[in-house]
């Protein structure tokens, strides 16, 4: 993931000062790989469901999420999103990497 980090396009999506998570994504030159990642600070007694919105990517590609197979539109990615992972634990993380299907 080095060079999406290193030489892709950053773009915060949500800041840990407004609320309980962070996220930002890592979008390759070429728009066919995005690497994401999610934080959630300090766990809750009751969850609420969140969403995340990508940003830079190709609205036109599809994108498949390496982790479970899953297909979304670029444009659903960056209008709609995705339901983030319920975290039971104080300073959780995921990362999900997304590849464009051809």
């Amino acid at each position: 993931m080095r060079h999406l980090i290193q030489f892709g396009d950053f773009y915060r999506l949500k800041s840990p000062f407004s609320s309980n998570q962070a996220a930002w994504n890592f979008v390759s030159k070429d728009q066919k790989e995005v690497l994401v990642m999610n934080f959630n600070i300090m766990s809750q007694a009751q969850p609420v469901f969140t969403q995340t919105k990508l940003y830079g990517l190709n609205p036109d590609l599809d994108y498949r999420d390496e982790n479970t197979g899953q297909i979304y539109g670029g444009n659903e990615l960056m209008e709609v999103g995705y339901y983030d992972s319920v975290m039971k634990q104080d300073f959780a993380a995921e990362v999900k990497y997304f590849v464009a299907v051809d």
